[in-house]
């Protein structure tokens, strides 16, 4: 499990979540791309809600390890859909033009895809 920081709150998900998520929304940035998602987390208090998630180049998401008696919220569905939108165009999103250059490398979502594939393997 993963806490998930994003515009001062804090959320749980999922691993693969938390780490597709953090991939994707590297992807979108270097494309200069802005999509609104939608996930499974858990608040603060452990209760099941649906968080929307605004990612632009310019927004600030930080994962870090936590322990938790919670099951992990399911977002497999989302999940897929990233390993989708980032193994082909990235057609959910819309450009932004007032991002700058990106630093983003694409071995950092391929390093997410050889992980992910050998997860399910």
């Amino acid at each position: 499990m993963k806490s998930l920081a994003y515009a001062q709150e804090r959320v749980l998900i999922g691993d693969d979540a938390a780490d597709g998520l953090m991939a994707y929304a590297v992807r979108l940035a270097s494309l200069r791309l802005t999509e609104a998602i939608e996930l499974h987390v858990l608040s603060a208090s452990g209760d099941p809600v649906t968080a929307g998630l605004l990612l632009t180049p310019g927004a600030s998401l930080m994962t870090a390890t936590v322990t938790s008696a919670y099951a992990e919220p399911d977002n497999a569905e989302l999940i897929d859909y990233m390993h989708q939108e980032m193994t082909g165009s990235v057609v959910g999103a819309v450009p932004d033009e007032r991002a700058g250059d990106s630093v983003m490398d694409d071995m950092d979502v391929q390093s997410w895809f050889e992980l992910e594939e050998r997860r399910q393997s």
